[in-house]
This record gives structure tokens, C-alpha cells and sequence, in this order.
């Protein structure tokens, strides 16, 4: 939900009062007055007598007095109650809390006090004090203060104090919820935690009342002290979701905004003024708004959801109705609504709806209509839903039962178990030679979902028969619809044939043209996803931010969080904005994804933390995986095992790991070399460096799919030579410029490569000092280090003189890999500290002080500690004037 923008008003913080008299702190509930009574009391001079109100014990009379001053009140004389009280308190500071529930006494005596003593009182809007008690207290306070919400940058850093671990994206879903309502952003925080960052799956108010938070109980004793109207108007706004004209939500508007839960704006007339049936509502807290919807009687809040369809538009209306109960009504909008949308997710979700109704005939013509919808935008969960709720004896005639047919496995297809796609057309096989009664679309599709399957399930023969039957039944490429032209494109493009790119993007705007958006999105994908695992990268980048752009303007989530998701991966590979990639993968991988979208956000997040220095971020999230119940193959699942490899490298791990990873990668000649070098690096490293110890090419690129991806082949063919006792710093650096603008961490590792080469050292470093400015560039910290502890060794042995090394360009300050903290450690390391007076100086525990300096090692590329130590040491010293 939404509210209405407003421009916040400056308000003067009060003080406790200094002479005799009152001042009041009021605010709406969650707002915080409690927490600002405190600290106001804590810094006035003075005793300090505590009291306040008890809802329990309202009808006791002086109880929230006798609590302040720990002493019984006379019940029946108000002078003599005032009169104890200034005797007791004298000089001192009377507080009183929740004033909205102080007994009939206090609020006598509480006007008739400040003349004599000081007082300082909290009073919650809404509430129900009689209206001669609120002009009493008013013209006895010498201040009263309405508590603002939250800044929004207040609230953020109150939620990511909270919970911590919650990524942007979901922290500024619980600051809009919230309302600047402090109580409300931890209480969502912490939900927003349990629902794993998806703050949409949490559901407030309609808990039973013992399991309600404090939180719930806050707001619903508030709402609880409105008149109906004001209730009514506030449920209105939960159920709504968004602002509402308050000629809509009745006359209890006034009094919503009276209490502070509500703001108004107008719509301003030609002439400059406002006009009263444009006012808009919207509530200040989002959350109050859901729980007060929350806590209505099931009966009350169905015959709101009836009132509210009457005026909302169609698929608004159609939302509202099926709430209601009111199953016909919201089937007949939920059709109006189809027809009127502008985009495919909005036809989508309105035809679902229609389809998913209880109580309605809904005919066989609605929910094909809505799984063929809900495809095209990549809902196969809620198409296959749909699909299973059509009894097959509604399906009447050999074109639907086809129609049936098709939806399955595509369903099957975007769901990726392209053999049951496979399975599920062999039973079209007559249908596919008998056109006579069948339209030629229908056709078309049963054509296209046959080649589809058959790509997808990898099998050439599949595809060759099932390409050859669109061929004869269609004739030459003028002549095929652009369904079959999409799929027979992208069996092309599976088998790299020559001219495949540009047919597959002819295929995709002939679908645009023709209104296929299923078969667009299908051709848009493959054109991405083969560009970035054949390693073109810089093709493959544009074309997934074509595809997220495309979809995201028709409203197909689904597709779009794909095409994102492939994005990222791109440019963790190119070495692009790690930071952001981290931090955008961690958004999406909050939200609910298809899988293959979730492993590519998983491999691009845990690539780039890795190579950022995150280590064991990018460990902890491989660690948990993708979801139980998952499974993902083809690439994406190529893609997250090569990266829990090449994770395991960068932090040191040499131990043989078998050729699980990359005996499992089979669709990708990128990854399939990427996996390649990373064996090699992996066993140079377990054998200490010696020249030729490291394992040989186990030659799967040579069979992997043709053609290969060059820059990595070229890598492995330098490994070769150099294995074999050949000069080869030469290949290193071809195979470097291979990869250069394409993955740049792979170029990095390439130059790193001249390390192992049996050359002189003259044509090693020039490579490794190119491979530093790469690294520092990028910010691959842990690549950088590996370099620099090849520059360092050849010092060492002698083959370089450090001047040559000194007089490298360097890119700042801030060359250094360490974070702050790192350094600091390892300096008082270098000073000869133990981990334990480390721990004890810096406030931190022992294995965390271990886990600063182990990241330092891995950055600095330093075997032992006091080596990390010594090179922090030196490098201080180099920057001191």
C-alpha cells in the first residue's frame, strides 16, 4: 500500500517543564510516545514518579496516580487527592503514561495538579476520553506535542539495526509498510526475517488474539476507540491497499485524520481550488490500515469487500467480490477485466482468477484462455493449477482436447522437465498428420512444442524428426507460422548453426508483430542465455536487458526476473559493479523466483562476493542452496557448480574435489572451460607450484558443444604447452586479450597464468603488472592478491628488482584489498599481539579476530600470519611521508 505524499511540517521537540505545569506527548500508537516520555524524564532535574494508565484497571479510581507516588488516593474528595499528590511529589517530576486509559480520578485531579507541581504525560490517538475531559487537559498543558513518525532514513537504519541481514530492497518494503511507526519497522523487520526477506508473505491482523504481538494489541485498542464510521473508513484503506477518495470511505474520514492515522489531499480545480469530492485518503501507516482490515468480523469484512466492488474497476472489483463470497459477481468482472487490460500480467491474473472460482461454471473456453495467459507470462505453477481443474469431459471436441494437450507441455517446458514435455506430445502424433479439422494454429503449436521438447531434452534424432515433420507440413521458411519459425530458430541456435543469433532475432519480432508473446519471450531467452554460455558476453548483457525490459513493460514477472537474473551473471563475469551485483542478486534471491532465475541470482551473488572478498558470504549462501523441492538443470545448474569451485579456489581449498563439477557441465563450452582452468589452477597450487604437476586437459572441451569458446580454449592450450616444459607467457597473454571485455576475471587469471610459464621473468612481469591494474580495478580482491604474491616472489628469488615494482602506476589510496578492520588487526598482529589481546582491545571475540586475518591472508595472497602481518607493515610504511 501506498500513501498519499506529504511534505513533512518541522515540530519542536518538547522538554520536561522546569516550573509548575503540563506538558503532553500524544501520538498514534507504534509512534514511540513512550520511548520519548522516557528520555525527556531521564533528563530532567529532579525525583522522578512514574504512573500512568492500566487498561485492566481503568476502573480503579487514582490507580494511575498511586502507581507514580506509591501510595492510595482519597476516592471521594478531588482536593484532598491533589493535595497528597504535590505533597508528595513537591519538587520533583510527575510522569504519567497512556493517559487514554487513566481512571476517572486522575483525569479530575490531573488540570487542578499543574498549578503546583511539574507533570509529564504521554496521551495516545485515538481515544476515548469524554470530550470535557480532552478541553480540560488541552487548557492545562503548557505544551502538547504530536510525536512525528519516522524519517525514512531513520526507519531504515532502525530496520537494518533490527535485522540486519535483510537486504535493501526488503527494508524499504518494511519502511514503506510501517509509516515511520518505530515499533511497526522492528516488529516487520523481524517478520520480514522469518518470511525470508519477502515481506508480501506476512499477513497482519488476523492472528488470534493470544498469539498477537504487541504490535496487533497496540493497534487494535487504538482502532478499537473509534467511532464506526472511522473504523469502517480505516478497514476500507486496509482492504483497498491504496488511497481513496473520502467521499468513498464515509464520514468517519474527519476523525481518521483528527487521530493522526490518516492524511488527506486534494485534487486542485482549474481555478486553483480544491475540490472536495477529489479529496483523497491514505493512511500514515500502511500496517495500522492492514490490521484494523485484519481484525474485523469475517461477516463485516465480507460485506466491505461487496461495498467496496461497487465502485473499484473490474479486475479491482472482480478481487473484491470473489472476498465477498460473491463467486458469479467476481467472475463475470474478472472476464470484463480480461478483456479491458493492457498487458499480458494483468489478463493473466484477472482470467486466473475467473478460471480458480468455486461455486461458478466456469466453461472450457475461460480456463484454456487462462493457462495459455498465465504461460505467457511464465506462471506455469498457476497454469498447471488451472489445467488440472478442466475435467476432461468438458473438453468436447478434438481441437480442445489438443489445445489441453499443448498447454501441458508447455507448461512442462517452462517448468523444466522438458522430457514430460517430450512424453506429453507423443500422444498428438496422429493428430500432427490428420490437419482436417484442426486450425492452423493449432497446428502450428503442436508443431512447436514438439521441436521445443525435443531441444530441450537434448536428444538429436527428437529434433531432427520433429524439425523434418514442420518442414513437410508447413513447406519452405516463407511459409511457416511464426510459432514453428520461433521453435525451429531455436533448435538452430542448440545446434550453433551457422546465422542462428539473427535468426532467432527475426523470429522474435516476427512473434512481436503476430502478437506472440510466449514464443517472443521463448526466442529472446534462448538468444541471452546461449550468447552468455557460449561466453560473448558483451552480446549477451544487451539482449538480457532487452528481454527484462520487454517483459517488465507486459507485466510477465515471471520472464522478467529471468532475463534480471541472467543480467547479473553476465556482468559478475565481466567483472561489472560487483558491489551491485551482490546487492541485486540478494534482492531477488528475497522474492519468489522461478528456478532458473533463483540459480543464476545465486551463482551471480556468490561469484561476485567471492571475488569481492566476501568469502564467506558467497560460502553461506552456496551452502544453503537452491530451495528444497528445486531442480534446476541445463545451464543455470552448470553455472552454480562451477561457482561453488571456483569459491572453493579462491579461498584457498586444493584438496581434489573429483570431476563431479565439471563432468556435470555439458551445455555450456563457457563453463565447461571456466571449470577446466579451474582444475588446473586448483592441482598447481595442491602440488606447490611445481612446473607440470598440475593436471593435465582432460580434453572435454575438444568434445564439448562446437564451437568451443575460444578464449577459453585458448587458456587451456597455454596450460598445455606450459605443462609441457614450452615457453608459453606468450599464449597466457593471447588467451588474456581472448578474454578481454568478455570476463575479465578469467583475463586476470590468464595473465596470472605467466607464473607457471617456463620463461624468463622478463615477459612475466609486464603481465602480472597488467593483471594487477585489472584486479584493482575490478575490485577482485583475492585475484589481486594472488598477483601480488606472484610480483612479490619474483623479488624474492631475485628475477626482478623491487624498484621496477615500486615504479608501477598505482591506482590510489584505497589500492589496498583490506577493509579497514583487516588492516587493523594484522598491524597489531605485525606489533606482536596475541589473538587474545587483540580480541580484548578492539572488543571483539577471538574467532572473529581469526577470521579478519584469515580474509587478509587470502587477500594478500600470504600463506602464514606473520607474513600478512609483514606485508601490511611494509605497505604502511611505503605511505607514510
Amino acid at each position: 500500500m501506498t500513501g498519499v505524499p506529504t511534505t513533512p511540517q518541522p515540530v519542536t521537540m518538547p522538554t520536561a517543564p522546569e516550573q509548575p505545569g503540563l506538558v503532553v506527548v500524544t501520538g498514534a500508537p507504534g509512534v514511540g510516545r513512550t520511548t520519548l516520555l522516557t528520555s525527556l524524564a531521564s533528563a530532567a532535574a529532579g525525583t522522578v514518579f512514574r504512573g500512568g494508565g492500566l487498561a485492566s484497571l481503568r476502573h480503579v479510581p487514582g490507580v494511575a496516580l498511586s502507581r507514580a507516588i506509591r501510595a492510595r488516593l482519597p476516592e471521594s474528595d478531588v482536593d484532598l487527592a491533589v493535595e497528597a499528590v504535590r505533597a508528595r511529589v513537591k519538587d520533583g517530576l510527575l510522569v504519567l503514561d497512556d493517559l487514554q486509559w487513566a481512571d476517572g480520578l486522575t483525569l479530575a485531579v490531573l488540570p487542578r495538579l499543574t498549578e503546583h507541581v511539574r507533570v509529564l504525560a504521554a496521551l495516545r490517538t485515538p481515544n476515548n476520553l469524554p470530550a470535557e475531559v480532552f478541553r480540560a487537559l488541552r487548557a492545562a498543558a503548557r505544551a502538547w506535542v504530536t510525536v512525528p513518525p519516522l524519517t525514512d532514513e531513520a526507519a531504515s537504519g532502525l530496520a537494518e539495526k533490527t535485522a540486519p541481514e535483510l537486504s535493501a530492497a526488503a527494508i524499504a518494503a518494511v519502511v514503506e509498510r510501517a509509516g515511520g511507526m518505530p515499533l511497526a519497522v522492528q516488529v516487520l523487520a523481524r517478520r520480514a526475517v522469518r518470511a525470508g526477506g519477502n515481506l508480501s508473505q506476512t499477513e497482519l491482523g488476523r492472528s488470534a488474539p493470544s498469539r498477537a504481538d504487541d504490535l496487533e494489541r497496540a493497534i487494535a485498542d487504538a482502532v478499537a476507540q473509534l467511532r464506526r464510521p472511522a473504523r469502517t473508513a480505516i478497514a476500507a484503506l486496509g482492504l483497498l491497499g491504496r488511497p481513496e477518495l473520502a467521499s468513498r470511505l464515509g464520514p468517519g474520514v474527519g476523525e481518521l485524520v483528527e487521530a493522526g492515522l490518516a492524511v488527506q489531499e486534494g485534487t486542485v480545480t482549474q481555478e486553483g481550488a480544491v475540490a472536495q469530492d477529489g479529496m483523497m485518503v491514505a493512511p500514515v501507516a500502511p500496517c495500522v490500515a492492514e490490521i484494523a482490515a485484519g481484525i474485523l468480523p469475517a461477516a463485516d469484512r465480507a460485506a466491505l469487500h461487496a461495498r467496496l466492488a461497487q465502485f473499484c474497476a473490474p479486475a479491482e472489483s472482480a478481487r473484491h467480490y470473489a472476498a465477498a463470497g460473491a463467486a458469479q459477481s467476481a467472475f463475470d468482472q474478472a472476464v470484463v477485466a480480461a478483456g479491458q487490460a493492457t498487458t499480458d500480467g494483468e489478463r493473466a491474473a484477472s482470467l486466473l482468477l475467473a478460471a480458480g472460482l468455486t461455486g461458478v461454471d466456469v466453461p472450457p473456453r475461460v480456463r484454456l484462455d487462462a493457462v495459455a495467459a498465465a504461460l505467457a507470462v511464465g506462471r506455469y505453477h498457476a497454469a498447471v493449477r488451472a489445467l488440472e481443474s478442466l475435467p476432461e469431459t468438458n473438453l468436447t471436441t478434438p481441437a480442445l482436447r489438443a489445445e489441453q494437450g499443448v498447454l501441458k507441455a508447455e507448461a512442462f517446458l517452462q517448468a523444466g522437465d522438458p522430457a514430460a514435455a517430450l512424453a506429453a506430445t507423443e500422444v498428438f502424433r496422429n493428430a500432427l498428420g490428420e490437419t482436417a479439422g484442426l486450425p492452423v494454429d493449432l497446428l502450428a503449436d503442436l508443431h512447436r512444442v514438439r521441436i521445443l521438447a525435443a531441444v530441450g531434452v537434448g536428444d538429436a534424432v527428437a529434433v531432427g524428426t520433429a524439425t523434418a515433420a514442420a518442414h513437410a507440413h508447413f513447406g519452405d521458411a516463407t511459409a511457416h507460422p511464426p510459432a514453428v519459425a520461433a521453435a525451429l530458430a531455436i533448435a538452430a541456435a542448440t545446434g550453433r548453426e551457422a546465422g542462428w543469433a539473427a535468426a532467432l532475432d527475426a523470429a522474435a519480432k516476427a512473434c512481436e508483430v503476430a502478437g506472440r508473446t510466449a514464443d517472443e519471450r521463448w526466442c529472446r531467452w534462448v538468444l541471452a542465455e546461449t550468447l552468455a554460455a557460449d561466453g560473448d558476453t558483451s552480446e549477451a548483457g544487451p539482449a538480457a536487458k532487452a528481454g527484462a525490459q520487454r517483459c517488465a513493460v507486459d507485466g510477465a514477472y515471471s520472464w522478467e526476473s529471468r532475463f534480471v537474473a541472467l543480467g547479473l551473471w553476465v556482468s559478475a563475469l565481466r567483472g561489472e559493479a560487483l558491489d551491485d551485483v551482490v546487492r541485486r542478486a540478494t534482492d531477488l534471491l528475497d522474492r519468489s523466483l522461478p528456478g532458473r532465475a533463483r540459480a543464476y541470482a545465486l551463482a551471480a551473488g556468490c561469484l561476485a562476493a567471492a571475488d569481492s572478498g566476501a568469502l564467506g558470504l558467497a560460502r553461506g549462501r552456496l551452502s544453503g542452496g537452491l530451495p528444497e523441492g528445486m531442480v534446476v538443470s541445463g545451464v543455470p545448474a552448470e553455472a552454480l557448480a562451477w561457482v561453488g569451485q571456483e569459491v572453493a579456489w579462491l579461498d584457498g581449498v586444493v584438496e581434489p574435489s573429483g570431476d563431479q563439477e565439471a563432468a556435470a557441465i555439458r551445455q555450456s563450452a563457457l563453463l565447461l572451460g571456466l571449470a577446466e582452468i579451474t582444475e588446473h589452477w586448483t592441482a598447481y597450487e595442491r602440488a606447490a607450484g611445481a612446473v607440470g604437476a598440475h593436471a593435465k586437459d582432460t580434453g572435454r572441451l575438444a568434445t564439448a558443444l562446437q564451437p568451443p569458446a575460444e578464449a577459453a580454449a585458448a587458456t587451456l592450450r597455454a596450460w598445455n604447452r606450459a605443462a609441457g616444459g614450452w615457453p608459453s607467457s606468450s599464449e597466457f597473454n593471447q588467451a588474456a586479450s581472448a578474454w578481454h571485455q568478455r570476463v575479465v576475471r578469467e583475463e586476470i587469471r590468464a595473465l596470472l597464468g605467466v607464473m607457471v610459464a617456463p620463461d624468463p621473468p622478463d615477459a612475466a612481469v609486464p603481465a602480472l603488472l597488467a593483471a594487477e591494474i585489472a584486479a584493482e580495478t575490478a575490485g577482485l580482491v583475492v585475484l589481486l592478491g594472488r598477483v601480488r604474491k606472484a610480483l612479490r616472489r619474483y623479488v624474492a628469488h631475485g628475477r626482478v628488482a623491487q624498484r621496477n615494482l615500486d615504479e608501477r602506476p598505482r591506482l590510489g589510496p584505497r589500492s589496498s584489498p583490506l577493509s579497514a578492520r583487516e588492516t587493523e588487526v594484522l598491524q597489531l598482529v605485525a606489533q606482536g599481539e596475541s589473538t587474545r589481546r587483540i580480541a580484548t582491545r578492539l572488543g571483539l571475540s577471538r574467532e572473529t579476530v581469526e577470521t579478519h586475518v584469515r580474509s587478509g591472508m587470502r587477500k594478500l595472497g600470504a600463506r602464514t600470519r606473520t607474513e600478512a602481518a609483514a606485508l601490511v607493515a611494509a605497505e604502511l610504511g611505503d605511505e607514510r611521508p
